[in-house]
């Protein structure tokens, strides 16, 4: 059985294509990670607005 080892070309679009796909997945887990630290911003910014508005107004303070 013979068998041509691929040319240059095909090994640099090989090479391409497992770089397109690693860029791929990690654009993918950088935006997962970007929801997750954004949504543990809007839960932490959520509980400050709560505990500030639980504070005593100052006198001849209006909110």
């Amino acid at each position: 059985m013979s068998s041509t080892p691929p040319t240059d070309s095909r090994l640099g679009e090989q090479q391409l294509a497992e770089w397109a796909a690693e860029r791929a997945a990690i654009e993918a887990a950088e935006r997962e990670r970007t929801a997750e630290v954004e949504a543990a911003a809007r839960v932490a910014r959520e509980r400050l607005v709560a505990e500030v508005n639980a504070l005593p107004a100052l006198p001849g303070a209006s909110r």
